[in-house]
């Protein structure tokens, strides 16, 4: 299935792939491992990973931004829940890190050393029409 697709083309079971894996999953894992571990020993952190993705729209990468806003609203939420007991809630947002599924994988890739993210070639060209517009 396609990461980054464009929102009017993009696969709902691709929508529900990436919710099961970056919301459905977390919730899963910390719900067992509070109940079952962290509570009775009136300890635990539990930290989600997520994304800078969560606060700003990317083009082709709307249900990943909205699965990273649903991990920080979790953190947030389980943080409130399990407040007092012990155990702690963060939600960490690390930068952009290139993978398999990146647009342009391998070619694209950027090097070592790099500190921009590559975009898309749909990405340039809304940002060129954007541009010409003003």
């Amino acid at each position: 299935m396609p990461w980054g697709a464009a929102a009017e083309d993009h696969p709902v079971e691709a929508w529900d792939k990436l919710m099961n894996l970056n919301v459905r999953g977390y919730f899963i894992l910390s719900q067992h491992i509070a109940k079952r571990s962290m509570i009775p020993r009136k300890q635990g952190r539990i930290i989600n990973v997520a994304s800078r993705a969560a606060f700003r729209g990317e083009t082709e990468f709307a249900d990943y931004g909205a699965s990273k806003a649903a991990l920080n609203r979790l953190a947030n939420g389980l943080g409130a829940e399990l407040y007092g007991s012990g155990v702690r809630v963060n939600a960490v947002e690390p930068g952009w890190n290139f993978t398999t599924t990146s647009p342009g994988w391998p070619a694209a890739a950027p090097s070592p050393t790099s500190r921009h993210r590559p975009r898309s070639a749909r990405s340039r060209e809304k940002r060129e029409h954007r541009c010409a517009d003003r």
